[in-house]
């Protein structure tokens, strides 16, 4: 076990499976499972036809982590039909580490309609290590719809390392009027080390744009709540109409998540006007910066 959390020592691992006894095998089974290397696939393999519950489940997670597409038909047609409530918990956590776009709502679909604490505990995990926006949003919109979960999911957003998490929390922040949980948010930031100055959308539609002017071709559509990280500030001023107001003030230049269609980063970086956003910024503990 010990092997596993150090991420090391795959050889000692399978000679383990192979030479040592009963009590060995399960747990150099979790081990290899938290490598989750490719070389290990026929260990897993192997191992979902065993007799010991807890090695199947390992070895389901495992080949998840593989990203193998053998191993992950698998899962869909074996581990998540098992009858077994740790074999299914595995198998979900597992299925998630492809990264797949159409399984996230295969996971939202065990989140929402299972019985099984344990197997909706493993949805949230695994979710969060999907990782995606449709995966993130999912995670979001059931912070209220399944309050008894909010703690768990708060947890699970927190440990992706992605800005896209980063961004999460915040949105959720924004809305959440529950003491415990924004604490619990704001705990989760300074453990990600999210510091930085942001930028919450506070029109409902409109663009970041390539350049900072109105006229400026858009990069990306954006719309109210949307979160983007402040990369800085235009050097001069610009009048922009809004409504039947002329207005002077700066545009932002933001890292957003992109809106666009194929596109083959899950971000974008443009200029928007400020006026339009409202900026907060998380900053390290004891800092006495006292600006906004």
């Amino acid at each position: 076990m010990a092997l596993g959390r150090l991420k090391a020592g795959r050889i000692a691992l399978h000679h383990a499976i192979d030479k040592d006894g009963y009590q060995v095998r399960p747990a150099a089974y979790k081990a290899l499972s938290e490598l989750g290397d490719k070389k290990s696939l026929a260990y897993f393999l192997s191992g979902t036809k065993a007799e010991d519950i807890e090695v199947i489940a390992a070895s389901y997670e495992g080949l998840g982590k593989t990203k193998d597409p053998a191993g992950r038909e698998l899962i869909i047609s074996q581990g998540l039909n098992s009858e077994y409530v740790i074999v299914v918990a595995s198998s979900i956590r597992g299925l998630a580490y492809n990264k797949v776009p159409g399984d996230v709502s295969l996971l939202e679909k065990f989140l929402k309609s299972a019985e099984e604490p344990e197997i909706k505990d493993a949805a949230v995990e695994a979710l969060s290590i999907h990782g995606s926006r449709e995966a993130l949003r999912v995670l979001e919109e059931n912070v209220k719809e399944q309050p008894e979960l909010s703690a768990k999911i708060l947890e699970a957003i927190g440990k992706n390392p992605s800005l896209a998490a980063t961004f999460s929390l915040i949105r959720l922040n924004e809305i959440i009027e529950d003491e415990k949980l924004t604490k619990l948010i704001g705990e989760n930031l300074l453990r990600k080390k999210a510091f930085g100055k942001y930028a919450i959308v506070l029109v409902q539609d409109d663009f970041l744009r390539l350049e900072p002017n109105e006229r400026s071709r858009p990069v990306s559509y954006v719309k109210a709540k949307e979160i983007g990280l402040v990369l800085g500030e235009s050097k001069k001023e610009f009048a922009v109409r809004l409504g039947e107001e002329i207005i002077t003030d700066k545009y932002m230049q933001l890292k957003m998540e992109s809106t666009i269609p194929g596109s083959r980063s899950p971000f974008t970086t443009g200029w928007i006007f400020y006026p339009k956003i409202e900026i907060i910024e998380v900053k390290k503990l004891g800092d006495d910066n006292e600006e906004k």
